[in-house]
């Protein structure tokens, strides 16, 4: 259907300018994956899915993460992080940021 064949444009589009081959689950694949429970609604089709994707799912609907084919978040828990050591570099970061926009 279009959609699928708009997601696969944009995964070989971007899959080419950075290099690495994107838009499948499989060896050799970029596998970064999100899993969501979304809001109960209507049945996703086609035709509802641009509304499906405002109305129906967001950030609280994120149930797991796969990053580079490794777990980060399972069942809402983040995996395997060092979550003060990941807020002291986000610190860093964002005092670096705010320093070039003064």
């Amino acid at each position: 259907d279009r959609w699928s064949a708009m997601l696969d444009a944009g995964a070989t589009l971007v899959g080419g300018k950075l290099g690495i081959d994107l838009g499948r689950i499989a060896a050799g694949y970029a596998a970064d994956l999100v899993v969501l429970d979304p809001v109960a609604g209507p049945p996703l089709a086609a035709a509802n899915l641009p509304a499906a994707r405002i109305f129906r799912f967001g950030a609280g609907m994120v149930r797991d993460v796969m990053v580079s084919g490794t777990w980060r978040l399972r069942a809402r828990e983040v995996v395997d992080m060092d979550m003060a050591e990941l807020g002291g570099r986000a610190e860093r970061v964002a005092s670096a940021l705010w320093a070039r926009m003064s």
